[in-house]
């Protein structure tokens, strides 16, 4: 049992997930670091990075809870997101350096009359007492022939052209990850030898846009909602677009509002945490929304409580846990609470086998202090 998490009665704080409205301007890391402290939870772990410059769902884990945070990183997201048509950068968002720009339209050109005073014709020397006599030209500002210049980076796509561009990626598609990005080459990140002058490109891969639809556009801002699988990269998704437009373009602003099953109405931001360190913290059972859970009788409770096999018969309906629509990590899942809804394990069924495989065990919870 030891292997299993017998150092948890030793954890301080609460098991469970937090879900948080993460701010713009700090990192993950560092949001999950000040949820701890406020939690007073002694381990925690995030499931799905956003950018310091994102806002939104951040998935907390706390403490014995760090070990469900498998089943919410390769689970659907969504994301509200801003695109700026006509500016590359080089980490493809508002953060980076701007490698290439949409140039503006070439003002139209037009024959202006010159200004110039014809000369006049073979004149009498004028008197040195009679000066003034030379023709005053007129004043430029009352021709107003001149266009008005284009303002620069105005592109002229229809939104019905944007949108027909934005549905080309909906499906599962081919995605280059970025080089700034946290995906390690050799066990160093990647934006990190970016920075260092040595880039390295990952291959594509395989992610999946299950909705992408065009809310507004704002000038040369698009403002639209995608539905997409885990490790799917937004701002990779804008520069693929703009290039398709033709134009380029980078991710300028970005929100989750939707995660593992969670949307922002089970959110809390930082100041409800100050006023209650409890304020949305949801037990290990109710956290795992998608999975089918089960029961235990006192017969099923001992086994797993001292880690012994697990046979089909002895969970009611295993033949019925096989879910075509789960993938990844739930796929053949099951949830074991007792009766009192308390977490005893995730297990996985194995057909071939007629048995189920432990996942997580866990051990009896600490409860949340209120307190301000």
């Amino acid at each position: 049992m030891s292997r299993r998490g017998a150092n948890a009665s030793q954890w301080a704080g609460p098991d469970g997930i937090l879900i948080l409205d993460k701010p713009a301007g700090i990192s993950s890391a560092a949001t999950l670091a000040r949820v701890r402290q406020m939690a007073g939870a002694a381990k925690g772990g995030h499931a799905g990075t956003l950018d310091p410059f994102a806002t939104g769902i951040l998935i907390c884990c706390l403490n014995q809870a760090t070990r469900l945070a498998r089943f919410f990183l390769h689970g659907e997201k969504t994301y509200e997101a801003v695109m700026t048509l006509g500016v590359r950068t080089d980490t493809q968002d508002a953060t980076g350096r701007v490698i290439t720009e949409a140039p503006a339209p070439e003002p139209e050109s037009a024959s202006e009359p010159s200004l110039t005073a014809e000369p006049s014709p073979e004149l009498e020397p004028t008197p040195a007492a009679e000066p003034n006599l030379t023709v005053e030209p007129t004043p430029a500002v009352e021709l107003n022939l001149t266009e008005e210049p284009t303002p620069a980076l105005e592109l002229n796509f229809s939104e019905g052209e944007i949108a027909a561009v934005m549905a080309g990626f909906q499906g599962e598609i081919e995605q280059t990850p970025p080089i700034y990005s946290a995906l390690k080459h050799q066990g160093v990140p990647l934006y990190r030898l970016a920075r260092q002058g040595t880039p390295v490109e990952k291959p594509p891969r395989r992610v999946r846009i299950s909705e992408i639809r065009l809310d507004r556009v704002d000038g040369r801002q698009v403002h639209f909602t995608v539905s997409c699988s885990g490790g799917t990269y937004i701002r990779t998704l804008c520069a693929d677009i703009g290039d398709r437009l033709g134009c380029g373009a980078h991710l300028s602003r970005l929100r989750r509002t939707a995660a593992g099953g969670f949307t922002l109405a089970d959110a809390v931001d930082f100041d409800a945490l100050a006023e209650n360190p409890g304020a949305g913290l949801i037990p290990m059972a109710e956290a795992l929304r998608t999975m089918p859970g089960r029961t235990a009788d006192a017969e099923l409770a001992r086994r797993i409580a001292h880690g012994m096999p697990i046979a089909a018969d002895m969970v009611t309906g295993a033949g019925n846990l096989e879910d075509p629509a789960a993938t990844g990590e739930q796929s053949g899942c099951v949830k074991i609470t007792n009766a009192d809804n308390r977490l005893l394990a995730v297990l996985r069924f194995r057909p071939e086998a007629g048995r189920f495989d432990y996942l997580c065990v866990f051990q009896p919870s600490k409860p949340m202090q209120e307190g301000g």
